[in-house]
């Protein structure tokens, strides 16, 4: 049965999450699918369009715990910290870097700023994980560059200034010292993080050729997968996902390819592994999966303004009373 095009959320979906060493990694999707407003189940053709967002978000942080300092040429001047610099001799003066083990062979390495190496710069060194190396040149002359700011007057704890070493990788945190215009680092927290985003749509993607027992429920509200869970099912285990010529493959419902039962949703960066998988699928109902839900429909805005209007009358009525 035909209707209004529909629109549906997509229950968001956690591919991966891991923690560790002061590291971790969250792989999340959201967004949305468009159908003809057909009920029951659907061809592939029945699907208009989708926008959906892979989100990925790496993390590496240092703290005491999971690294030690490098600085040099720090001063505290109460209202900042800063290092040593001088424009005309870029190997004379300070540091302020912190490094993570095993030791001696770092992992990985950030710099809030470096002024000793013949290169002023911010930069990030990993031998691991997720999060590219970057470099961020620092134009400067003044001979005192600010890494932190104190957060309170008369306080002992410092705001580093954000870093940006581009391709979706900042860093950003705190340092406290021992005192107010103390030089000696008791305590960090830095974080230097990449996000990517991801978005999938009719314009970069195609739905997966392994469509299968995907439907609408009756009343329109919810965008269903079919578990195969019944054996009576004619339409056996569902499927569904978008690809990208089959190079890279989302798939948002899998009861079919890759997973029994209990179904799974997927990244594959390449048609050889699968990156980042969540299984398995937790909200199966009458052997089907809900993979979206309707999206709420706003009320026109002449409606709006007379339900707002009435509201006030009435308010104003029972006050009068």
């Amino acid at each position: 049965m035909g209707a209004a095009t529909s629109t549906f959320d997509l229950v968001p979906l956690s591919l991966y999450s891991a923690s560790g060493n002061g590291s971790s990694m969250d792989v999340t999707v959201t967004g949305k699918i468009f159908t003809d407003g057909t009920t029951g189940l659907l061809q592939a053709g029945n699907i208009t369009g989708w926008n959906i967002q892979m989100t990925k978000i790496a993390k590496d942080i240092f703290t005491p715990s999971t690294s030690i300092q490098a600085v040099s040429g720090l001063t505290n001047t109460g209202t900042a910290l800063t290092i040593n610099h001088d424009p005309n001799d870029p190997t004379c003066c300070g540091t302020a870097s912190f490094l993570k083990g095993p030791f001696p062979h770092f992992s990985t390495a950030i710099s809030l700023a470096d002024f000793n190496t013949g290169n002023d710069q911010a930069s990030y060194s990993a031998r691991v994980g997720e999060i590219p190396s970057g470099i961020s040149t620092i134009t400067t002359t003044d001979p005192a560059y600010p890494v932190a700011t104190v957060d309170t007057a008369g306080g002992n704890q410092y705001t580093i200034t954000p870093i940006d070493f581009g391709s979706g990788v900042t860093a950003f945190g705190s340092i406290t010292t021992a005192s107010n215009r103390s030089a000696q680092i008791t305590d960090w927290n830095i974080t230097v993080q990449l996000t990517e985003n991801t978005v999938w749509n009719q314009a970069n993607s195609v739905i997966s050729g392994n469509f299968n027992n995907v439907s609408v429920s009756a009343d329109g509200k919810s965008l269903l997968v079919g578990t195969g869970a019944d054996i009576n099912d004619p339409n056996g285990s569902g499927f569904f996902g978008v690809d990208k010529g089959r190079i890279e493959i989302l798939g948002l419902a899998d009861f079919f390819v890759f997973a029994g039962s209990e179904g799974n949703a997927f990244y594959m960066p390449n048609f050889n592994s699968i990156g980042y998988n969540q299984g398995p699928l937790t909200n199966p109902t009458a052997n089907q999966y809900v993979l979206a839900s309707a999206a709420p429909v706003p009320l026109p805005a002449g409606v709006w303004l007379f339900s707002t209007g009435l509201g006030l009358i009435l308010a104003n009525r029972r006050k009068n009373a």
